[in-house]
């Protein structure tokens, strides 16, 4: 009998805690796995990363009154058809970022140029992103 209620209790967890993530259901981890912010360590590039956000990053781009973003994007839809207002980061930029410009980042590069310490992109680990665009793409400000 306790092994059928606690069964119930987690599926009703588990149940819980996927319609809370609604409707980030492509980059959902659960709570055990670190949730969504976690997800980095567990995969990458179109696991978790398809560019899903640009709805996201345009709703805060028009929000904050950001008039042009720093962008680093993975996917291959044109961020413009969604509205977002950019211009591609300088490769100086992903190793020294500069204060002035909002930056966007994609997860998929977070992972790929941040996660490495003393890396190129080590500033990625030392700075909190400001906001983050859905779940995928990580906005800084210096």
């Amino acid at each position: 009998a306790w092994a059928t209620a606690g069964a119930f209790v987690l599926a009703g967890l588990g149940a819980a805690e996927v319609v809370w993530r609604a409707p980030h259901y492509l980059s959902f981890f659960n709570l055990i796995a670190g949730g969504p912010a976690g997800g980095i360590e567990w995969l990458d590039d179109s696991s978790i990363d398809w560019g899903q956000d640009l709805i996201a990053l345009e709703r805060i781009q028009r929000e904050e009154r950001i008039p042009r973003l720093a962008l680093h994007y993975f996917g291959s839809a044109d961020p413009a058809a969604y509205g977002v207002r950019f211009r591609p980061m300088q490769p100086e930029e992903l190793t020294r970022p500069r204060p002035g410009p909002t930056y966007a980042i994609s997860l998929h590069f977070l992972n790929r140029i941040g996660r490495p310490r003393n890396g190129p992109g080590d500033w990625l680990r030392r700075y909190k992103p400001w906001r983050i665009a859905g779940t995928s793409i990580y906005l800084y400000r210096f």
